[in-house]
C-alpha cells in the first residue's frame, strides 16, 4: 500500500505508519474517533488497525509461542509483554497477566484508555522483538515497510 501524508497539525506530513510508531495512543484514539475521514486515509487507517491487532510472533515456530501481557500492579496500566513458549505457565506474582496468540498493539489502550507510557512501552517491545533493539530508529521507509510486509501479520 502507498501511504498518504496527513494534513493534521500534530503530525503534519507524516504517514499513518509513522504516526503509529511515534504515537500509538494517538493513532488508536484517532482511528476510534474517525479522525481519518477522507477516503485514502480512512482506507489506510482500517488497513493498519486490522494489522496492529494481529502481528505475527517473530519466532521460527510462532505457533509454539504466546504473547504474555503484564499489567503494572500499582497503576493498573500496561506494563510490558513477553513472547513465551505455550508450555510455560502463566506469570504468577504481583502483576496480573494474560495471553494472546498474536501481538496486539491495542492491548495497552484497552487496559487504560489514556496510557502514553504504556503505548510507548508497547512499541519499544515490538521493536525489541522484530528488530532486535527497542530503540531501533523507525524512519518513514521502515514504518511503511513493516505494514506492507504481509508475513509480519496473521491475516484473517
Amino acid at each position: 500500500m502507498v501511504f498518504t501524508a496527513v494534513n493534521l497539525k500534530k503530525h503534519l506530513g507524516k504517514t499513518l505508519p509513522q504516526i503509529l510508531f511515534a504515537d500509538l495512543d494517538y493513532f488508536i484514539w484517532a482511528y476510534e474517533n474517525n479522525v481519518f475521514r477522507n477516503p485514502p486515509l480512512k482506507l489506510e487507517a482500517e488497513y493498519i488497525f486490522k494489522r496492529i491487532k494481529n502481528i505475527k510472533i517473530p519466532k521460527e515456530n510462532p505457533e509454539e509461542y504466546e504473547v504474555e501481557y503484564l499489567i503494572h500492579q500499582p497503576t493498573g496500566k500496561f506494563g510490558h509483554f513477553e513472547l513465551v513458549p505455550k508450555t510455560t505457565p502463566l506469570h504468577k506474582g504481583g502483576s496480573p497477566a494474560f495471553r494472546t496468540e498474536n501481538i496486539d498493539l491495542t492491548v495497552a489502550r484497552s487496559i487504560a484508555a489514556y496510557d502514553k507510557s504504556g503505548c510507548r512501552t508497547m512499541i519499544e517491545y515490538l521493536k525489541k522483538y522484530y528488530f532486535g533493539d527497542s530503540s531501533y530508529k523507525m524512519v518513514k521507509k521502515r514504518c511503511e515497510d513493516f505494514f506492507n510486509k504481509d508475513s509480519n501479520f496473521v491475516l484473517l
